[in-house]
C-alpha cells in the first residue's frame, strides 16, 4: 500500500510540475507575434524546387493569418485594398505561381503591445524575386482572435530597391 502511495505522490509532482514548466514557458506576445511574421514569410517564399503540392499546402496554410478583413495601404500595387483573408491568399498563391523563386525576410523588427488584443509591429521586408530585391518599410496592425495574432491592416511605408 505505501508503494502505490509514493508512486502516486511521485507522479503527481511530475505533473504538477510539467505543468508550471508549460505555464512558465508560455510564449509572450512578441514572441507569438514574431513567429507568425516568420511564418507568413515562409508561406510567401518558394524555393525554385518547390513542387505544386507544397505550393497548395502553403496557399491553404495562408488564411488563418489574415482578420477579416484585412486591409492592404499604401505603396502596395495590385494588392492595395481591403480583402477577405481567402481574398489575399488568393492573390499571394497567383503572385507566386508568375515567379520562378521568391524570398522574403524581414529585419528591424518592432512590437509594441497596444492592449492585450491589439499590437502594432514596424519592421522591413526584403523581398527577393529572381535577381531583383526591393526593401519595404512596413506598419502592421495585429488583432488576438480565439488566442492567435492576425494581420488586420498592413501599410506599405516605403519601397526601395537593392542589389
Amino acid at each position: 500500500m505505501v508503494d502505490r502511495r509514493k508512486a502516486f505522490i511521485a507522479v503527481a509532482v511530475v505533473v504538477v510540475a510539467a505543468g508550471l514548466w508549460w505555464m512558465l514557458r508560455k510564449p509572450s506576445p512578441e514572441e507569438q507575434i514574431r513567429a507568425q511574421l516568420d511564418t507568413l514569410c515562409q508561406l510567401v517564399s518558394k524555393p525554385a524546387d518547390e513542387k505544386a503540392l507544397q505550393a497548395a499546402l502553403k496557399g491553404h496554410a495562408l488564411p488563418p493569418l489574415f482578420a477579416n478583413p484585412v486591409e492592404i495601404r499604401g505603396d502596395a500595387g495590385p494588392v492595395a485594398g481591403v480583402h477577405t483573408p481567402t481574398g489575399l491568399a488568393s492573390l499571394i498563391v497567383s503572385g507566386r505561381a508568375t515567379l520562378h523563386t521568391i524570398d522574403l525576410t524581414t529585419t528591424d523588427l518592432t512590437v509594441e503591445i497596444r492592449s492585450p488584443g491589439e499590437a502594432d509591429i514596424s519592421f522591413t521586408g526584403r523581398v527577393k524575386a529572381g535577381t531583383d530585391v526591393t526593401y519595404r518599410q512596413i506598419a502592421a496592425h495585429l488583432r488576438r482572435v480565439e488566442g492567435t495574432w492576425v494581420f488586420s491592416t498592413f501599410n506599405v511605408v516605403n519601397v526601395m530597391k537593392g542589389q
